[in-house]
């Protein structure tokens, strides 16, 4: 087990019921985004930012929770791989909705990856 922790997937079935909570390692998600990459063609900047608009998401629900002005500072840690990108273009989507945000990276991205274009 990855010391980040594994990712968990959980989707709707064309019922409307959950299937079971998928959870991959580090190399089980990688996976999948190499699969979604080759075999659907989906570009990884698109992942990208589909990661950063559920990850929003998720920090606008933690906001909303903790009664937090428009004016408290979020501050988004960002690496320098693709994880690091989902949390530009995060910190970008909280920004472009008001929010007052400070994302710190912890090393420069390759500005021809994914995570450099955000």
């Amino acid at each position: 087990m990855p010391a980040t922790g594994p990712l968990r997937v959980r989707a709707l079935s064309s019922a409307g019921n959950p299937p079971p909570l998928r959870v991959f390692d580090r190399a089980g998600a990688r996976a999948v985004d190499r699969d979604a990459i080759d075999e659907f063609g989906l570009p990884g900047v698109t992942l990208m930012e589909n990661a950063a608009a559920s990850l929003a998401l998720v920090c606008f629900e933690c906001l909303a929770r903790a009664h937090a002005p428009a004016d408290t500072l979020t501050l988004v840690l960002c690496g320098p791989g693709n994880n690091g990108g989902d949390g530009f273009a995060c910190a970008r989507r909280l920004l472009n909705a008001g929010r007052r945000v400070a994302a710190l990276t912890l090393g420069e991205p390759d500005p021809a990856s994914d995570a450099g274009v955000n």
